[in-house]
């Protein structure tokens, strides 16, 4: 597992990687049943998870101040392994982010982190965009219509996890609250 210790403020997302090898050293293409968890998900949750075999990645965010482990488990023909981060969070959640739809169709960053009550603000370049967000947790903000060379900001007032779109040219990104 790379890396197999980390630091991070609260807010940051960190991509952990392992590599599924057998015994002589190499790759395998399809590996069913690997899971991610996180020790404390007050602390480290766990975003998303990819398979680009022999390659598996878990992004994972700081949520708040502790330390916690995350752990990979994988059985593989009858065989079980699990590999562990060791994940030490300082600070806290932000009441503020900033996010930048670019020129290139993509947020960057694509997922922010806020305390409650915090304010995301969206920086548009001269191309237009505009923020959709989907149907989720209560509390979802107004969505920002199609805007270019500007700036626009929305409040979140309850926790969860804010998904949005351009939907001119399918760029995703999310907000999450806590």
């Amino acid at each position: 597992m790379t890396p197999t210790q980390v630091t991070l403020q609260a807010g940051q997302t960190q991509t952990i990687r392992v590599i599924g090898t057998d015994s002589e050293g190499n790759g395998l293409a399809n590996l069913p049943g690997i899971r991610f968890t996180s020790g404390n998900t007050a602390i480290v949750e766990i975003l998303r998870v990819a398979l680009r075999a022999p390659v598996i990645e878990a992004e994972v965010v700081a949520l708040s101040a502790g330390s916690t482990t995350v752990t990979v488990s994988l059985t593989f023909q009858g065989i079980a392994r699990t590999a562990r981060a060791a994940i030490t969070v300082s600070g806290t959640l932000g009441s503020s982010a900033d996010v930048t739809a670019t020129e290139s169709y993509a947020f960057n960053p694509p997922t922010v982190v806020v305390a409650r009550t915090g304010t995301v603000q969206w920086t548009f370049d001269a191309e237009t965009h505009n923020v959709t967000f989907f149907a989720g947790p209560t509390g979802a903000p107004a969505s920002i219509p199609d805007r270019a060379n500007a700036q626009e900001s929305r409040t979140f007032s309850a926790a969860g996890h804010f998904v949005y779109a351009c939907t001119i040219h399918d760029m995703l990104g999310t907000v999450i609250v806590r």
